[in-house]
């Protein structure tokens, strides 16, 4: 959070260079388990896949959250401050809430954690009350229902590419 808002605070102005939005995508996405996200979106579908096909789903989707993060997360510190409300934690998982005020609306963004080799990473988002981890598995499964995995991963190289504009 810090380090973001400091980035931040030293470019001043809207429009940040290249390396500046790399520091600070590293910054915002350093936390989460790309990894457990990537198994919990696809659900059932995550077993029947080969350790290949899951190493390249995981680097897909997290280059689509990555790039979806990083723009909800600069309008999160460019808006408004941060203010954590409550924590929860044993000695496996967290539970971390905060309350974003927005120029025209508050979001509630409580993260899900667990220790990964000793530290702590984000696995889910409740975003006002709804998992982001929950919202990604049902998209997936009924597009894998409808279609097939392979067109969902093509669907999600396709939205990556476009998100980056082919530059990854």
């Amino acid at each position: 959070d810090r380090a973001v808002q400091a980035i931040l605070d030293s470019t001043g102005g809207d429009s940040l260079s290249s390396a500046v939005r790399q520091r600070i995508k590293h910054h915002i996405n350093a936390t989460f388990d790309f990894n457990e996200l990537g198994k919990l979106s696809l659900g059932p579908h995550w077993v029947e896949r080969s350790s290949t096909e899951q190493q390249h789903f995981v680097s897909v989707f997290s280059g689509i959250i990555q790039e979806q993060n990083f723009e909800s997360f600069l309008r999160y510190y460019r808006e408004s401050e941060i203010s954590y409300q409550d924590e929860r934690i044993d000695s496996t998982f967290a539970t971390v809430t905060a309350l974003v005020p927005l120029k025209a609306e508050h979001v509630e963004i409580t993260y899900h954690l667990h220790r990964v080799n000793g530290e702590w990473r984000v696995y889910d988002l409740l975003i006002d009350g709804s998992s982001t981890a929950a919202g990604h598995r049902r998209r997936h499964i009924r597009y894998i229902a409808k279609y097939s995995y392979e067109r969902l991963v093509q669907q999600l190289e396709e939205q990556l590419a476009r998100l980056t504009g082919g530059n990854r």
